[in-house]
């Protein structure tokens, strides 16, 4: 699994709202290092196509998802895609480091993209009931929604019509000795940190 503090320049803070962002971007952050009159500073380089908004202080709504053309509008640019790229570039705006992975490999679905910054060759969607059917037929990709009433229910539609392989929340509660119910991959993270427990190998509880 990865280290979450290797991705910092994926977050930034919103004061105004006390939401934490997590942004979306075509390519991988990159760091710049410049320098000023009181030394050097880094300056991070990246393309941003999106960003969803975690909200810190529990007001709903917890999640708010920007896509390049509500971006466009909060700031009052022009959204001008060129003809016939409008469909491709609003599921990319959804569909969180999609351009970030290996689709030679199995790539892993989450809900959100916080828990896919979490694992290796993931990719986060805005909601379990965001469709794609590109990322449904195709046999590399697996589904690990949420361990909840919407995640369990989107993931069982998956494996139904699409034969996804679903997640084994139960086992892997079991395996890493947790009796309270553990909502996402973020809180399986933690709870293995504060208890001192190796984090799981993932593949193992798709059945």
């Amino acid at each position: 699994s990865r280290n979450l503090q290797q991705y910092s320049e994926y977050f930034r803070y919103w004061p105004k709202w006390n939401r934490l962002i997590i942004l979306n971007t075509v390519e991988a952050p990159e760091l710049e290092r410049r320098w000023n009159a009181d030394g050097y500073y880094d300056e991070v380089h990246c393309s941003v196509i999106g960003f969803q908004a975690r909200s810190l202080d529990g007001k709903t709504p917890k999640y708010l998802t920007y896509t390049l053309e509500k971006i466009c509008a909060e700031i009052s640019m022009p959204y001008k895609p060129k003809p016939g790229t409008e469909e491709m570039i609003k599921k990319l705006s959804n569909t969180f480091f999609s351009t970030h992975v290996d689709w030679t490999s199995q790539v892993v679905i989450t809900e959100g993209p916080l828990d896919a910054l979490f694992i290796d060759n993931a990719i986060g969607l805005s909601g379990a009931t965001k469709t794609n059917a590109k990322l449904d037929n195709n046999y590399l990709c697996q589904y690990l929604f949420d361990n909840d009433t919407t995640g369990r229910r989107e993931q069982t539609n998956k494996a139904i019509k699409f034969q996804k392989a679903m997640f084994d929340w139960k086992s892997l509660l079991n395996d890493i000795e947790c009796d309270e119910q553990l909502k996402d991959w973020n809180d399986v993270v933690n709870h293995c940190k504060k208890s001192d427990i190796t984090l799981p190998e993932l593949n193992k509880y798709f059945i």
